[in-house]
């Protein structure tokens, strides 16, 4: 099965491109390809799948992170932290304006009741702190705030670009 986020740049602030989304079985991992372009600058944005494909108000509309399992955000970088099917690779980094990656993702599925098809794939205009947001370098909350919307969000600030999840040939 296959699945696609087409990123028109018309609607998108410039970004052009796509998220590619493929699994072979039920049981077996995501591929994922990213494949974008037109970033302003070469910061780190965020990427995460969210719960909702409605474009009804932007990209606004699309609700939270996609998590099925009701798990805190988190980073698939950190061994044994927790995460949000949603989270993805967290940050994209693009260099000469363009993010090239690909990667398996051993959340996500493209079968039954926990697709991510219909869903949208949304590139934020901030870096994501991977849920490690108010703490210190012990691991001590110092800004109980800024934790808490870590653990939902990775404080990742506003929605720059999004796309619906649809099936591809």
């Amino acid at each position: 099965m296959k699945a696609i986020a087409y990123f028109n740049p018309k609607i998108n602030n410039g970004i052009e491109g796509y998220v590619k989304f493929s699994q072979k079985t039920p049981s077996s991992k995501v591929k994922v390809n990213i494949n974008l372009k037109g970033f302003q600058d070469n910061e780190p944005h965020a990427i995460h799948i969210h719960e909702f494909g409605d474009i009804t108000k932007g990209c606004h509309s699309a609700g939270p992170h996609y998590n099925p399992t009701n798990e805190t955000h988190g980073t698939r970088n950190i061994k044994g932290m927790p995460r949000h099917a949603g989270d993805l690779i967290n940050n994209i980094y693009p260099k000469r304006h363009i993010v090239k990656f690909k990667y398996d993702d051993d959340m996500l599925t493209l079968y039954g009741s926990e697709s991510i098809i219909g869903r949208m794939v949304v590139i934020h205009e901030g870096e994501d702190d991977c849920g490690l947001g108010g703490l210190n370098e012990f691991g001590e909350i110092i800004n109980l705030t800024k934790h808490t919307e870590s653990l939902k969000t990775g404080n990742a600030g506003g929605r720059m670009a999004c796309s619906i999840i649809g099936l591809a040939k």
